[in-house]
């Protein structure tokens, strides 16, 4: 009940709209012409049917049939599924032509014989038409799956839940460029910030130009922050960033369960706006710079220049704060502990943090070291937690991604209908751990029983896929919104409070 994208999702760009509506309307017109051609010769060579059927019984039971180019393009749009559109959408337009034509001829029909043959057909339509519909409003059905765990496996002397409100009061505030649409980030933001040029690098689609009033040569730097009140600090950061959604949907608002219990346990809590480089209702992603139309190497991801314009904002509001620091007048005035940072990153943000810790060590971008330098980032990043991350959107030189020494968690969960599968196994994988460090690093995962995608988010929500498409998902055996996130809340504050305040 989770039918994958197999090639529809193009139907939603706008281009190319007015050539499909062409091409249907044409080959409909055909249908229709042959269709005509195909009555007129029965009518005029079938006396027993001449006998039985007036001629607008038989253009009205083939007519009927005529739809069913048109229910099966629109179910396979709202499948995401070619495949599955197909079969669908001829069932349906064969229960719909059964229903129809047979009520007709049932009426119309002299033959008593053929007045049951054609009740029947009419019910079987019905009834194929009402399970279909069924099919598409129920929200699924419950899969039971016998586990035997051991008993050793079960934690034993916990004393306290992580996923508690710490002894810290705290506040918040948003930061942003000031001239932003949303107020949070314009007229409403505590704090302003500069923007940044990332015009090399990605080109912010036309929809989300129109939308947020800049393009990519002014990005700003918007975020919302929790952050403990108590005189004391530095406090270590949590830097949290959403994935790709509708631009249109306020993202980086859906972890202030997360941020408000960090900041009550003593930690800056900071979820990042990046939403102007999601897809629009539109267009379905960002174009992308100059620097993406030198083939050098292999990005390995027609979407890499996003994946590296979504770390390099992260690295740049790490400098926002490493300034912020300095300046006596901040209000975050020695606040920031900069050699405790861990990340956060959901779906896309997943591997966005990933790919910030790497270009947190160097000096330019592997792929184009005389095209794009960094500003000497080197923070302290400790730990990289991963909800739902994606694998290989952007590989440097044309290879998978390898880090090294740092402490990083992965949660994934099985009922994921965006990242259908634990691909994020492999950044586990290809992180080592030399003698080097002084640091103790570990690396665990997490896979959920009952968990999808959105729920991690409270703006994302239930359904993982987009509307009508999320019709076909099977969501009854998903756990709630609060359950959900209450295991997110859980490790996440572990992995950090054991990394980032080395307590346990």
């Amino acid at each position: 009940m989770s039918p994958r994208n197999i090639g529809y999702d193009s139907f939603s760009t706008f281009g190319l709209f007015p050539i499909y509506m062409s091409i249907i309307i044409s080959t409909l017109a055909l249908m229709i012409y042959v269709l005509i051609m195909v009555i007129n010769f029965i009518w005029s060579k079938c006396f027993f049917i001449r006998q039985q059927l007036s001629s607008s019984i038989v253009s009205l039971f083939i007519g009927s049939f005529i739809i069913c180019p048109l229910f099966m393009l629109k179910t396979a749009m709202i499948s995401d599924s070619e495949f599955v559109g197909f079969l669908l959408g001829f069932a349906l337009s064969l229960g719909f032509t059964l229903f129809i034509g047979g009520i007709t001829a049932t009426i119309l029909y002299r033959s008593k014989l053929l007045k049951i043959i054609s009740c029947l057909l009419s019910v079987v339509g019905c009834i194929g038409v009402i399970l279909i519909l069924w099919f598409y409003l129920i929200d699924g059905y419950n899969i039971k799956i016998d586990v035997m765990i051991p008993s050793e496996r079960f934690p034993h002397n916990i004393k306290n839940d992580p996923s508690l409100n710490g002894n810290y009061s705290y506040s918040f505030l948003t930061y942003g460029s000031g001239f932003d649409e949303r107020i949070d980030y314009g007229i409403k933001a505590s704090i302003k910030t500069p923007t940044i040029d990332l015009s090399s690098i990605i080109k912010l689609s036309s929809f989300n130009q129109k939308v947020f009033k800049y393009n990519e040569s002014a990005l700003p730097l918007n975020g919302r922050i929790w952050y403990p009140i108590n005189n004391t600090g530095p406090y270590p950061i949590v830097l949290m960033v959403h994935g790709n959604h509708l631009s249109t949907v306020p993202s980086e608002a859906g972890y202030e369960y997360l941020g408000k219990m960090l900041a009550s346990q003593g930690f800056i809590a900071v979820s990042v706006d990046e939403n102007y480089l999601n897809h629009s209702p539109l267009v379905f992603s960002a174009e992308y710079g100059k620097i993406s139309k030198i083939k050098k190497y292999s990005f390995g991801s027609s979407n890499a220049p996003e994946f590296i314009a979504r770390a390099i904002i992260l690295l740049e509001t790490l400098r926002q704060f490493r300034l912020w620091n300095e300046q006596e007048t901040n209000k975050f005035y020695n606040k920031f502990d900069l050699s405790n940072i861990g990340l956060m990153g959901h779906s896309c943000g997943g591997e966005a943090i990933i790919i910030a810790y790497l270009f947190n060590k160097l000096n330019v971008l592997p792929d184009y070291p005389t095209d794009v330098l960094f500003n000497n980032y080197n923070f302290g990043i400790k730990a990289l937690f991963s909800i739902g991350g994606t694998d290989d959107g952007y590989m440097p030189l044309g290879r998978s991604l390898q880090l090294y020494d740092v402490t990083m968690f992965a949660i994934h969960g099985i009922y994921d209908g965006d990242v259908s599968s634990f691909v994020f196994q492999s950044k586990l994988t290809n992180l080592k751990f030399t003698s080097n460090t002084m640091n103790y690093n570990f690396k665990a995962s997490l896979y959920v029983h009952q968990a999808n995608h959105g729920q991690f988010n409270t703006q994302w929500g239930r359904y993982d896929l987009a509307p009508g498409a999320s019709q076909f998902m099977n969501v009854r055996p998903i756990m709630t919104m609060e359950e959900q996130q209450h295991m997110s809340k859980i490790y996440i504050s572990a992995l950090m409070i054991i990394v980032l305040k080395n307590q346990t």
